[in-house]
């Protein structure tokens, strides 16, 4: 295979979410219900595994999202979607000994999704596309037993993933604390063969969430998220009241008139307060900000602007001396 010519990368990677599930056969029931998780969850990638159709079945179709690349398999069957939008650079795929591998490059980073079949020793055949050189999101059904991910014992491809992982600045991300993507019917146990390996440059700005489980299928959706380096803190929507710009003198007319009409006693005190209330939300204007940095950031570009001209400037040296 061919492989592209590698993309400059930027400097800052934008944030997306990624959802990874082993469906143990599509179905359009299974359709609807992912369709529905990508929009829950803002999905920008689907990364399904175990289709189960072959190339003479009709190809997923997830709403909402849009088929990158298939490879269509009776027993086994792999796919990615995106969501419309993402621009796709290329797409590359190898499925030797039936290890499916397909990499979706973009401008600025690779995602790759992975399925192993449990009796197969582990073999990472990069596709076209593939280059460590690159940003790169690895994730997928390995089958892969080791230590590392929660199993009780390390077998030879478990070690062979880890292996390989390290010497390519790879890094796993596994929350030990969350509960097993596998639970098996026949064992009675919760397993890990989903496993995610983000470069190692970018591993501090990721997160995996196992989502619920779903109908007809022993596996629970992975959902990546990769994370601005700068996240914007959002405050609770609450309007509060903006005293500067009270118009007292006519808070106080209201205030006059209306108090006339409740009577001087001490039991309907709470008609009172509701009357301050009234005429508060009435001349006191209200406001709330949601997003700090985002305000925060308009008020420095104002302030820089401001700054641009002698009066303004003139008036902050004064200030320091």
């Amino acid at each position: 295979m061919k492989t592209n010519k590698i993309l400059p990368k930027r400097s800052f990677l934008s944030p997306f979410v990624t959802m990874s599930i082993n469906t143990e056969g599509i179905s359009r029931d299974k359709e609807v219900l992912l369709s529905d998780l990508c929009k829950e969850y803002q999905c920008d990638f689907l990364l399904i595994q175990e289709t189960h159709r072959g190339s003479t079945r009709p190809t997923p179709k997830i709403d909402g999202m849009k088929m990158i690349l298939e490879r269509p398999h009776e027993r086994y069957g792999i796919a990615i979607f995106a969501r419309p939008g993402i621009r796709v650079t290329s797409a590359s795929l190898t499925d030797r000994q039936d290890i499916e591998i397909l990499t979706v490059r973009t401008q600025q980073y690779n995602v790759t999704s992975v399925y192993k079949p449990p009796e197969s020793d582990f073999v990472f055949i990069e596709p076209g596309n593939f280059s460590y050189q690159d940003f790169n999101f690895v994730l997928g059904d390995f089958n892969c037993e080791n230590t590392s991910w929660g199993y009780k014992e390390t077998n030879s491809s478990g070690v062979e993933l880890e292996t390989r992982a390290e010497v390519h600045d790879l890094l796993l991300i596994n929350d030990p604390k969350q509960p097993s993507s596998f639970n098996s019917g026949r064992w009675k146990k919760g397993y890990n063969p989903v496993n995610i390996f983000v470069s190692k440059k970018l591993a501090s700005q990721c997160g995996k969430l196992i989502g619920e489980p779903i109908p007809h299928t022993q596996h629970r959706p992975i959902i990546f998220t990769f994370n601005a380096v700068v996240k914007p803190g959002h405050v609770p929507f609450k309007r509060r009241f903006n005293f500067k710009k009270a118009n007292w003198k006519k808070f106080r007319e209201l205030i006059d008139v209306e108090i006339t009409k409740i009577p001087p006693q001490p039991e309907i005190y709470d008609s009172f307060v509701k009357l301050v209330q009234k005429v508060s939300r009435k001349i006191i204007p209200r406001g709330c900000r949601n997003s700090i940095l985002r305000d925060y950031l308009r008020t420095q570009s104002h302030y820089w602007k401001d700054t641009r001209s002698s009066s303004v400037t003139t008036h902050l040296m004064m200030r320091h001396f």
